[in-house]
């Protein structure tokens, strides 16, 4: 896969919605995503690597990468399920952007500081006692794709 470029935006709820059409509308951004449910930096760098290992053996579930890689993120098979956890909506505060181009000088290059709340460490089955949040989630991820 070629050069991919990763960063983030912090948004408002008059602009979400126009900001995520024309991301969508340019064909280098392969996805944009709500960052509420994202626990670490290595989820998405994991859910990268499985994405374009999926496509490189063609064992993609789906034909479009920006899907293939919400369903590696969220560790979902169902992309209902995935696109409840990442979508971008009006109640989107950050997205994050993953392009094979420059990003635009609106988008902050890298990643943003996770905070993961409560409810969204439920929803990977942990809780915040472990301590390395981020090894559990990927282990959790890992684990449901190969059960």
């Amino acid at each position: 896969m070629e050069e991919l470029y990763l960063g983030y935006r912090d948004v408002s709820s008059k602009e979400i919605m126009k900001f995520k059409e024309q991301i969508l509308s340019d064909e280098k951004f392969l996805t944009i995503i709500d960052t509420k449910n994202i626990i670490c930096k290595e989820q998405i760098l994991h859910a990268i690597h499985q994405t374009s290992f999926n496509f490189e053996q063609n064992l993609n579930s789906s034909k479009e990468w920006g899907i293939e890689f919400i369903l590696n993120l969220s560790a979902s098979s169902r992309i209902e399920e995935a696109l409840n956890l990442f979508d971008v909506n009006e109640s989107t505060i950050q997205a994050f952007l993953i392009s094979t181009s420059e990003l635009p000088d609106n988008v902050i290059s890298g990643f943003p500081e996770f905070t993961p709340e409560h409810d969204t460490l439920k929803k990977y089955g942990v809780n915040d006692q472990n301590l390395d949040l981020c090894l559990d989630v990927i282990s959790q991820i890992t684990y449901s794709k190969i059960k």
